[in-house]
């Protein structure tokens, strides 16, 4: 039938795309700190302080910090052969295996951190032919022919990175709608990741109202139209470029970076137009060639569950989650945690050092301790953040000696001006002795 030409035309492609996605993938975990401080929290269970949704079964696992060590020298050996393109799809389901493991450790030391596509798109190489090209596997060979093969698993990876920023999108309109984008909401956002790494950007762009109305909307846009742009062949390299801006702008102004949604735009790109006519992808496979139906399978269950969890919202979870979507308005306030050492001569109140970088699995930290990741934090997970701060503050001896901690929830006005101001207000969380 004609629309299954059409179909078949539209899903073949060169097998660079695919390629360069698995050696991307890899090689981003493999310099994952996540994927390295597992043995380190295993061994510490004090600071295993939440359990996003999804995590319960993998916590219940006996999972010695020696068996987690050598899942992590699995992970390292699986993702070296899986780098070069050694017996590819094997490699790579290994290290989605072991990966998912040891990444869970680090899911439940803190909210949770959206990387998760990495394992996503991981488990979808694992069953496609990501090996035929830039490998070991493929003897290193110049030209390999187009093939539905390898234009279905990118379709999926494609989808997959679109779900990313589609339902972000789709939830901040559901909250605020278009006025999600005004210059007044997207202040508060930039002060509350301003406050949160406690430095400001080289460029106030707060003192522009109409160009963060414009970037507001900008962002809706992209977010919710990314995902037809980068299905569509015509406007993948769009989906790029404005993909690239996206993030640039986030990292400048926000202090968001997220290298690794940008590493995977590989897929993205007419690699046989770029590499030249020595890399030309050839001729089509056969004809009536058959669809690679274990890609088909596990695309559509990757694409099935990852759009779940965006249409609930669910950003507490692992190893599917909706990704940060900030569709609540901004109040202009932020919470932390801060300790009372109370002792013999007096009271000492121990906060924040703005001197000091907390990056965003500290604060992921702060979040669950005072619940808002969900779960109730022992007393001692709060006495091994109270000793973490007190010893970086140089007042570890002041909280030996203290005779009780007081926790409090304290709420701070995020505007850069008022970040030496005591907070707004304070709440009791709890009250340890000695």
């Amino acid at each position: 039938m004609e629309w299954e030409s059409r179909l078949r035309v539209a899903l073949t492609e060169a097998p660079y795309g695919l390629s360069l996605l698995r050696i991307a993938v890899v090689g981003t975990l493999l310099i994952s700190p996540e994927l390295h401080a597992a043995p380190r929290l295993a061994a510490s269970p004090q600071l295993l302080i939440a359990l996003p949704e999804g995590v319960r079964w993998l916590a219940a696992l006996p999972l010695t910090p020696q068996v987690v060590e050598g899942l992590r020298i699995v992970a390292i050996s699986a993702g070296a052969t899986a780098l070069l393109g050694y017996w590819s799809r094997l490699s790579c389901g290994v290290l989605a295996l072991t990966a998912t493991l040891l990444i869970s450790f680090t899911q439940r030391a803190g909210a949770a951190l959206h990387d998760m596509h990495l394992l996503w798109l991981l488990a979808l190489l694992s069953v496609s032919r990501c090996g035929d090209a830039c490998s070991l596997d493929s003897g290193l060979r110049a030209v390999v022919p187009a093939s539905v093969a390898y234009g279905v698993p990118s379709a999926f990876a494609r989808a997959l990175l679109g779900v990313v920023y589609f339902f972000p999108g789709l939830h901040k309109l559901r909250a605020a709608g278009l006025d999600w984008g005004s210059a007044e909401n997207v202040t508060g956002i930039l002060y509350g990741k301003w406050f949160q790494h406690g430095r400001v950007p080289f460029v106030r762009i707060d003192s522009l109202p109409w160009l963060l109305a414009l970037g507001g909307t900008a962002v809706l846009l992209f977010e919710l139209s990314f995902g037809v742009l980068a299905v569509w062949r015509r406007t993948r390299l769009l989906a790029f470029v404005l993909g690239c801006c996206f993030h640039l702008a986030t990292q400048a102004f926000f202090f968001i970076a997220f290298p690794s949604l940008v590493v995977c735009y590989v897929v993205l790109l007419p690699w046989p137009r770029l590499l030249g006519s020595r890399f030309a992808s050839g001729a089509a496979g056969p004809p009536r060639e058959g669809y690679p139906w274990p890609s088909v399978v596990a695309g559509a269950v990757l694409l099935v569950l990852t759009t779940v969890q965006g249409l609930r919202g669910q950003t507490q979870a692992f190893p599917f989650a909706c990704y940060p979507t900030f569709a609540e308005r901004s109040s202009g306030t932020t919470v932390d945690l801060n300790v009372e050492l109370v002792g013999r001569d007096g009271v000492l109140w121990l906060e924040r050092d703005f001197s000091r970088f907390r990056s965003q699995a500290e604060w992921s930290r702060v979040y669950a301790l005072v619940g808002l990741a969900g779960g109730v934090a022992s007393d001692e997970q709060l006495r091994a953040w109270a000793l973490e701060q007190a010893r970086q503050q140089g007042l570890e001896p002041r909280l030996l000696e203290a005779r009780a901690l007081r926790f409090f929830v304290a709420a701070y006005a995020t505007k850069p001006e008022d970040w030496q101001k005591p907070p707004l207000s304070r709440r009791l969380l709890r009250e340890l002795g000695p």
